[in-house]
C-alpha cells in the first residue's frame, strides 16, 4: 500500500522533512528520501557518479514529499539500466576513486559517517569491529 501513513521520529537519517509525531507522513516517500541520501552519500565519495545519479539523487530527495518519484521496484531497476546503458563498457569495469574533499593535518577528514574505507585500525591493523567478532566468536 503505496499510501500507507505512519507517525514517528525514529530512523538513522534525521534529515527527512516530514518526521513527526503527530503528522502522518508516507514512510515510502521517506524511504525514497533516504535512499536518495545514499546516493548523495556515494556521489560526495565518488564525484564520477554525479553525472549519471546526481539528477536521480536530487529528485528523490526534494522537500516536498510530493514532488519526489513514486516507483514500483521493476519501474526503479528500468531507470537504472537506463543509466547503466549510456556508460562504455570501460565505464563499468573503471574502478571509482573516492574524493575526500577536506583534509586535517595532510589527512582526510571523515563525516563519521559508517563506511567500511573509514574502520578504525588497531596496532595490529586489524579493525575494532573484525576483532570484537572474532573474539565473540571463540566463545
Amino acid at each position: 500500500p503505496e499510501n500507507t501513513q505512519v507517525v514517528g521520529v525514529f530512523g538513522q537519517d534525521k534529515t527527512v522533512p516530514e518526521l513527526s509525531k503527530t503528522i502522518p507522513y508516507n514512510l515510502f516517500k521517506v524511504d525514497i528520501y533516504q535512499l536518495g541520501n545514499v546516493f548523495n552519500a556515494l556521489i560526495e565519495k565518488y564525484p564520477a557518479m554525479a553525472p549519471y545519479f546526481g539528477p536521480l539523487a536530487t529528485s528523490m530527495t526534494q522537500q516536498s514529499s510530493d514532488e519526489r518519484p513514486t516507483c514500483t521496484a521493476s519501474q526503479a531497476l528500468a531507470h537504472f539500466e537506463i543509466i547503466c546503458s549510456h556508460l562504455s563498457s570501460t565505464d563499468l569495469r573503471s574502478r571509482l576513486k573516492p574524493h575526500f574533499p577536506t583534509t586535517v593535518n595532510g589527512f582526510p577528514s571523515y563525516s563519521g559517517e559508517s563506511d567500511s574505507d573509514y574502520e578504525l585500525l588497531t596496532d595490529s591493523g586489524a579493525s575494532n569491529d573484525r576483532e570484537a567478532s572474532d573474539s565473540n566468536a571463540e566463545e
